[in-house]
């Protein structure tokens, strides 16, 4: 993680594991800039919502060392759907791209807000993405196989050379 942020996992009941991202505000590396009181509730709110952003997208970031890779087989059916999904949406195709980048890189999308939102919404009616706390959206587990196999391609920085990432 970075300076002012932490990690922290412990098991909740024995059926349950929870992560939290602990930010410490004082520390002037801190995405808020080391100032964490305000008498100006919108100024709360917005590094209320800076606050959550961050600790998803720190959390999407350290996924990938604690949750192993997906065993669902890629299925062509369900890569068809997964791209019908984005297709279907009317919106513009730079969204399409960044967002569709994010989602085979991190295998979630978190912090909705701007011009993604539209988009994010739609491929959680589409059965795309599944809703999570603090607006984070996860990758069905139906689409895992073709989000594994879309990571490895040679598009997105993979190999298609056996036994190379």
């Amino acid at each position: 993680m970075i300076k002012g942020v932490t990690l922290v996992v412990y098991a909740k009941t024995s059926a349950r594991i929870r992560f939290e991202v602990r930010h410490n505000l004082s520390t002037h590396s801190s995405h808020i800039g080391g100032t964490h009181t305000s008498e100006d509730l919108n100024q709360i709110i917005s590094w209320l919502e800076q606050t959550t952003t961050h600790a998803a997208e720190q959390l999407n970031k350290q996924r990938q060392y604690l949750i192993p890779a997906q065993s669902r087989p890629f299925r062509l059916s369900d890569a068809a759907d997964f791209f019908e999904a984005f297709a279907a949406w009317e919106g513009d195709a730079g969204t399409k791209e960044r967002v569709m980048s994010l989602i085979i890189s991190l295998g979630s999308y978190a912090g909705i807000s701007g011009p993604d939102a539209g988009l994010i919404e739609h491929l959680v009616r589409r059965g795309v993405l599944t809703s999570g706390a603090w607006g984070a959206r996860s990758v069905h587990s139906r689409f895992s196989g073709v989000i594994n196999q879309l990571r490895h391609s040679p598009a997105m920085g993979g190999s298609t050379q056996p036994g190379r990432p």
